[in-house]
């Protein structure tokens, strides 16, 4: 979880945005619900069970972890990144 914090941390100083919420639910899968906002924009992204949303709307579903093999962490990160560079 450190270093997904870390990245976090740079996407944003990259993008100028700022954390508003980040919570991580160890227990319940995992999960994760974060935050973020620039200005009058504001990102909402969660996780659950390994898939991603954002603002409600499902980006990507938990295929991602046998096909890709990568983390919900490191899919999170790729996914705002995209969705960053979109704004």
């Amino acid at each position: 979880m450190k270093k997904f914090k870390v990245q976090l941390s740079k996407l944003m100083d990259k993008y100028n945005f700022e954390v508003i919420e980040f919570n991580y639910y160890n227990r319940i899968f995992g999960n994760i619900v974060l935050r973020i906002k620039k200005g009058e924009k504001e990102l909402n992204f969660v996780t659950d069970r390994g898939e991603i949303y954002c603002n409600s709307e499902l980006l990507c579903d938990y295929e991602y972890l046998r096909k890709e093999n990568k983390t919900t962490h490191q899919k999170l990160l790729e996914i705002i990144e995209f969705k960053l560079n979109t704004i």
